[in-house]
């Protein structure tokens, strides 16, 4: 309390109460950036995160081709889960930065998932980049 009676001293009332306001917003509090990665080289279901985050980016690339009938998924983990991407036959060198809106979040209910199945898996790079 000393110290912000110090700064509405010298700095004056406008910065005191817009610090106030800023440092104890229950959202600004609450948000923060993660970033997730992960080597993928088997058929099954990776969880990245539980619970509802929004996504700004997703890249994957992708050095070993799986099976031809072999389907890679990137859905959130609602009962019906919702696909953020989905690919099918995804081949060597692909690179694939899934495009989202400039300065806009995907949101995904309940948190995110990256699905590869049937054949052989390929092996897969994946980087996504979210709030919570």
């Amino acid at each position: 309390m000393k110290a912000l009676r110090i700064l509405f001293k010298s700095l004056g009332v406008a910065l005191v109460l817009s610090a106030l306001v800023q440092f104890s917003t229950p959202a600004m509090a609450q948000t923060y950036i993660r970033r997730y990665a992960v080597h993928l080289t088997a058929n099954g279901t990776t969880t990245v995160v539980s619970g509802t985050v929004y996504v700004s980016a997703v890249v994957i690339c992708v050095s070993s081709a799986g099976a031809s009938s072999n389907t890679f998924t990137i859905r959130n983990k609602e009962g019906t889960p919702k696909n953020l991407y989905t690919a099918t036959n995804i081949a060597v060198g692909t690179y694939s930065p899934v495009s989202l809106r400039q300065n806009e979040a995907m949101v995904m209910t309940s948190g995110i998932d990256i699905v590869i199945a049937t054949g052989t898996a390929p092996t897969a790079d994946v980087f996504i980049t979210y709030y919570k």
